[in-house]
């Protein structure tokens, strides 16, 4: 059963999400906002989805492993905090694949640089 954005409110959301990214894409993520790009990471990824993770750590390890990243940006990592009140409900969903991640249909505007 494949949970839709209205039966997110049902779910409990951590205060903060995570997606992580690499510092070469830093600067067009800054200008144009998390998810407005056409790159992505797995194939199986879908087109206008941004991928975010209650966990900072596991934000990194998709990242990390990342089929169609070029290797040498996979030495420089960083994760993006997203505040769960910034953003449109009606845009999020929970991931029906991997436990602990969602799936924002849109473009983040407002997230910072997570210190760890």
């Amino acid at each position: 059963m494949q949970m839709r954005s209205k039966e997110v409110a049902k779910v409990l959301l951590p205060r903060y999400l995570y997606h992580a990214t690499f510092s070469a894409l830093l600067d067009s993520i800054l200008e144009n906002g998390l998810g407005c790009t056409w790159r992505k990471n797995y194939k199986e990824s879908k087109d206008g989805v941004v991928c975010l993770a209650e966990d900072p750590d596991v934000a990194r390890d998709f990242a990390l492993n990342a089929e169609d990243a070029p290797e040498e940006w996979k030495s420089d990592i960083i994760v993006l905090e997203v505040k769960t009140a910034d953003l449109d409900s009606a845009k999020l969903e929970p991931d029906t694949t991997l436990q602990g991640c969602f799936e924002y249909n849109g473009v983040i505007k407002k997230f910072k640089l997570y210190d760890e």
